[in-house]
């Protein structure tokens, strides 16, 4: 059983934090320390009167919030969440009583995170693929073209497995692709 200490040097040891995730046993969360946040403009979290530095230590909470009115119920669905970083929505989809999730993401950093996180906040139905959403095999392009396709060896995902598919801020990591996240 590891300290409230503890946990807070492996939190320091683990940044840069793109989310804010709580560890209520504890009493702290990922971004207490505005030296853990990576800093950029998180224009998606400035709602109400927030400034960018708050919008950025607290997201995705003010998102999440202006959402979560608008989400299907979770309870006993099976749930795949596309570009899962830290893995604060797929802890909520968990928290809401979703019999399984699955967060996948490019970004090993981030990955990295959220299991630990994972293991941290003792989530069992929750797991992380480091797998590349957009991922096709160009040679059969002409042939069943799509994206998750199970046949499509880097993603292990059969098609029909999941009740709900969730994603936030990733359509433009799509189009406008950018290398993920390393320290």
């Amino acid at each position: 059983m590891q300290t409230k200490d503890q946990l807070i040097q492996q939190i320091r040891e683990r940044s840069p934090w793109y989310q804010r995730i709580e560890f209520p046993k504890f009493g702290i969360t990922t971004t207490d320390d505005v030296n853990n946040i990576l800093a950029d403009n998180a224009w998606d979290n400035k709602i109400g009167n927030l400034t960018i530095a708050e919008a950025t230590r607290l997201r995705p909470i003010p998102k999440w919030d202006a959402i979560k009115i608008f989400l299907p119920d979770f309870k006993e669905k099976s749930v795949l969440e596309i570009g899962s970083n830290c893995g604060f929505f797929s802890f909520k989809f968990s928290d809401l009583g979703a019999k399984q999730v699955l967060g996948i993401d490019i970004a090993t950093h981030w990955l990295s995170n959220a299991n630990w996180c994972k293991e941290v906040l003792n989530k069992q139905n929750v797991s992380f693929l480091n797998v590349d959403f957009m991922a096709f095999n160009g040679s059969t392009f002409g042939n069943k073209a799509g994206l998750l396709r199970d046949e499509i060896d880097q993603i292990s995902i059969p098609n029909n497995r999941f009740d709900i598919v969730f994603m936030s801020t990733v359509l433009d990591h799509m189009f406008f692709h950018s290398l993920p996240f390393t320290r």
